[in-house]
């Protein structure tokens, strides 16, 4: 109860779902959204402030559809990377490596913060 999570690329149906708030202002990561290296560093301090724990995040992440882009790759790099170090695949819902598209094949898989002695350190940003 209580526990927040951040949930891409654009999945804020799992916020209304579970009566949670979002812990950041951005609830769309794609392409045609720029989210700049500035807010992914603000993204990220929220991340820790709020003590998020775990991610929510849909095959939407690599979908071919045009203008959404592969998080982590061709959008968020510097997001993408915190989560790569800070967290761990727990549970994938749903056939993960399918091409999603709006209504097809939609799978989603849950990433838990790693415990301190896992983590890598990640920069910290002011």
């Amino acid at each position: 109860p209580g526990e927040k999570f951040l949930a891409v690329p654009y999945e804020p149906m799992y916020y209304w779902l579970l009566d949670r708030r979002a812990p950041v202002k951005e609830t769309m990561f794609f392409d045609f959204v720029n989210i700049t290296a500035e807010q992914q560093k603000r993204i990220i301090s929220d991340l820790e402030k709020e003590h998020v724990n775990y991610i929510v995040m849909s095959n939407r992440v690599h979908s071919p559809e045009v203008g959404l882009g592969v998080f982590g790759a061709t959008n968020c790099h510097i997001l993408g990377d915190y989560i790569k170090k800070n967290f761990i695949p727990m549970i994938t819902f749903g056939k993960w490596g399918l091409n999603p598209e709006w209504s097809w094949d939609h799978s989603i898989r849950i990433f838990q913060r790693k415990a301190k002695e896992q983590n890598t350190g990640y920069l910290s940003f002011p």
